[in-house]
C-alpha cells in the first residue's frame, strides 16, 4: 500500500506528498514539514541562516570557489548558456541607459 498523503509536523494537516520537499533521511524520503511551513520558518529565521552561511564561508575559505570550479567543469554547456543570458541582459541594460541619456540630453537641449 502506497501513501498518498502525509501529516505536516507543524500545521498537522494531511497533505499530498507533492507538498513536501525531498529529504533522504526522513520517512518516505520526504521532509517532516510541508513546503509552506518550511518557507514560513525560513522567512522568520532568514537572518540566522545568513549569519551561519557567513560564519561557514569565513571558516572555510575557498570551499565555495572549489565547488563552483567542479560544477563548471561538469556543466560547460550550462555555463555557456548562463554566460550568454548574462551578456544579453547587460547589453540590454547598457542600451537602455544610453537611450535614457540621449533622451535626457535632447530634453536639456530643447529646454536650454
Amino acid at each position: 500500500m502506497h501513501a498518498t498523503h502525509k501529516d505536516c509536523a507543524t500545521c498537522k494537516k494531511s497533505l499530498p506528498l507533492a507538498d513536501f520537499n525531498k529529504c533522504a533521511n526522513a520517512y518516505l524520503g520526504l521532509d517532516a514539514y510541508c513546503r509552506s511551513c518550511r518557507r514560513e520558518y525560513y522567512q522568520e529565521h532568514k537572518e540566522d541562516y545568513a549569519a551561519a552561511n557567513r560564519r561557514f564561508n569565513l571558516s572555510h575559505p575557498g570551499h565555495a570557489t572549489e565547488r563552483m570550479r567542479v560544477w563548471r567543469a561538469k556543466h560547460p554547456e550550462r555555463v555557456r548558456e548562463i554566460g550568454r543570458k548574462s551578456d544579453a541582459k547587460r547589453a540590454a541594460k547598457r542600451k537602455a541607459q544610453r537611450l535614457a541619456a540621449k533622451k535626457a540630453k535632447e530634453k536639456d537641449q530643447d529646454n536650454g
